[in-house]
């Protein structure tokens, strides 16, 4: 009996027959590399909280080559060039509109979505492009529909219902 490995344009049929992601379909570590990109970010944040913007820059753009796909470590990155960028008065910011729009057009997490828009609206401001920034506002959520809101209201259930009728 012969055995073949499928061509890879059956991936994504085979992916939703087993329901599952290609990452699992083609043996892909995804525990470990949530690991390994969670030790990045880290490296990352303590670079941040030091002062070492440009060293930030260059530890993100070593974890994005090794994980492209990654929405959590393009948004960051994006992130730590507007604020590269913008200590330094510069007004060019393609880098980070592409990596803010490739987020906004490929990634689901809802949080990292709403992170991208935020720093698109710093990179824009930054830019001088108050129109498109104005624009992007409007996909932000109203202070209504926030956490802090929601949880205020319903924490304390029938009580807290009452005391804000």
């Amino acid at each position: 009996m012969l055995f073949r490995s499928p061509d890879i344009s059956q991936i994504p049929a085979l992916c939703h027959i087993f329901d599952v992601s290609s990452d699992v379909l083609l043996g892909i570590d995804v525990e470990k590399n949530e690991e390994r990109i969670k030790s990045y970010l880290e490296e990352a944040h303590k670079a941040d909280w030091e002062g070492n913007f440009e060293k930030e820059v260059e530890i993100l753009r070593e974890a994005l080559g090794k994980f492209p796909r990654s929405y959590q470590i393009m948004q960051k990155l994006a992130n730590a060039l507007v604020n590269v960028y913008s200590r330094k008065g510069m007004k060019e910011y393609e880098e980070v509109f592409s990596l803010c729009n490739r987020v906004l057009a490929e990634c689901t997490d809802s949080t990292i979505r709403y992170e991208a828009i935020d720093t698109l609206g710093h990179a824009y401001g930054y830019a001088g492009k108050k129109d498109e920034m104005l624009k992007l506002a409007e996909e932000m959520p109203r202070t209504h529909f926030s956490y802090e809101n929601f949880m205020r209201y319903r924490w304390r259930g029938d009580a807290g219902f009452e005391e804000f009728q």
